[in-house]
């Protein structure tokens, strides 16, 4: 779907990190040789340019300074990279001065602040008003697009994707045609409009940006010729599951039957023995050192659980639910107070009572869940796979949630694509989205997926997203 919005932005993120590395080659060459007189091509290959890079890419990442939001200024999404630029700075002087000895040579310092802080300024400078600039451009050449839903809206699920679809390219042009009828109207964000009844034959001489397929209709021979010219001619024309899957990156539960999931491709690493052995060695190998990295974290953790937390274990064990629906203890640090679930099962909500003294810290950067490690180790869970839920709260989601039981197709995991996609979900809706998500990956499951997880992970507990 290369006419499609979302899609320009991926371009744009690929374009702007390169020239992120760019600017910061040329900021630190310039300044290495303004502060010392003289210039080592080989600094290029030393570890202290690799720090620097890795430095601010990942700050650059972390903050999402190289996304792009039609819906916000371009100086404020600028200012983002100020922000990473920030950041990144004082982590590379803060490793230069705890390793001041490493970091010298011939009595000079390479990363000292005389180097450091005009190529801070220069990269800041340059970078940002590069962001300036292009983002301006980018909001001054925006025009507005239509896009065409075609199917029956007088289902839920219909209006349901025509408000997300709405919401999706705010300020477009969002119509809607029903075959059978003729019907045709228009919405810009929450305004409906009802057109004129045409043809097919008649509407698709618009320029579309996309058109979507609600369900498989029984065109006429016409119709399909229509379609078949508009794709032609460089429209694309998506069903509303490969839109969700190329476009958002999750599968529509409300959308799909037994049908789709008999003829749909991907799933196909479901039950190869040689990548569960891989993952299965992944899983081990990542486990065993995070949890030797994080052990004093764990420690100083349950001192403060035991100090403030009141009566009860440190350790908190609790039964989910498992790979093919099999029933494992998952273990976890107490965050809340003993006997906070007395009443039944319930979620967690924002300022929850029940949580202990600056439990929510925990929860929020996932510290309480680093326990959980020891699951992987044992083969209960994986790294990367669906959140487990509760047995008791599966029961009412599997009868209120189509295909909610095919999460378990895989093992739960510690993170995974809805946890890093979707924020913590306390209701049977939020759960019916964050299934979407872990079907998708499911479906898609590859290595390269597994690292971005990995990568969003981070983003996702340096900035506290998501926990409750």
């Amino acid at each position: 779907m290369t006419s499609t919005y979302i899609l320009s932005t991926g371009h744009l993120r690929v374009i702007l990190r390169i020239m992120d590395l760019i600017v910061i080659t040329l900021c630190w060459s310039f300044s290495y040789k303004l502060r010392l007189g003289s210039f080592d091509q080989n600094i290029y290959l030393s570890n202290r340019f690799l720090l620097i890079v890795i430095s601010f890419m990942l700050a650059v990442y972390v903050l999402e300074a190289a996304d792009y939001d039609i819906k916000k200024s371009p100086l404020r999404q600028s200012i983002k990279y100020l922000s990473a630029c920030t950041l990144a700075t004082i982590f590379i002087s803060s490793v230069f001065y705890l390793n001041a000895l490493a970091w010298t040579r011939g009595g000079q310092d390479l990363l000292g602040r005389g180097v450091v802080l005009p190529a801070f300024i220069g990269t800041a400078i340059v970078g940002g008003l590069i962001r300036y600039l292009l983002f301006n451009k980018m909001k001054e050449t925006h025009s507005i697009r239509n896009w065409l839903v075609i199917g029956s809206l007088d289902e839920a699920v219909g209006y349901r994707f025509w408000g997300a679809l709405c919401r999706h390219v705010p300020g477009e042009n969002v119509h809607y045609w029903e075959p059978s009828s003729g019907r045709h109207e228009v919405k810009i964000d929450e305004k409906v409009e009802s057109l004129p009844n045409v043809t097919m034959c008649q509407l698709l001489e618009k320029q579309w940006a996309s058109i979507i397929l609600l369900d498989d209709f029984s065109f006429t021979d016409s119709q399909i010729e229509s379609l078949m010219h508009a794709r032609l001619a460089g429209i694309p024309i998506q069903t509303i599951s490969d839109f969700y899957e190329d476009v958002w990156n999750k599968v529509p539960v409300l959308h799909l039957n037994n049908r789709w999931f008999a003829i749909t491709g991907g799933f196909g690493l479901l039950h190869e023995p040689i990548h569960r052995k891989v993952k299965r060695l992944c899983d081990l190998g990542l486990a065993i050192l995070i949890l030797a990295l994080t052990i004093p974290m764990i420690l100083l953790a349950a001192m403060w659980i035991k100090i403030v937390g009141g009566r009860g274990a440190v350790i908190y064990k609790q039964n989910r639910t498992g790979h093919y629906g099999i029933p494992f203890t998952i273990n976890k640090l107490r965050t809340m107070y003993a006997n906070s679930e007395i009443n039944g099962a319930q979620w967690a909500t924002l300022d929850d009572k029940r949580i202990i003294l600056f439990g929510n810290i925990l929860r929020k950067f996932r510290i309480d869940e680093l326990p959980q490690l020891w699951n992987i180790i044992i083969g209960d869970m994986s790294f990367i796979g669906p959140r487990p839920e509760r047995p008791e709260i599966i029961v009412d989601l599997e009868k209120k949630i189509p295909f909610y039981s095919l999460r378990h197709l895989i093992k739960p995991g510690l993170t995974g694509w809805a946890q890093v996609s979707f924020p913590y979900g306390a209701s049977f809706e939020d759960s019916r989205e964050k299934l979407e998500y872990d079907l998708y990956y499911i479906k898609h499951q590859t290595i390269w997926l597994d690292f971005t997880i990995i990568l969003m992970t981070m983003r996702v507990i340096l900035r506290g997203f998501g926990g409750r």
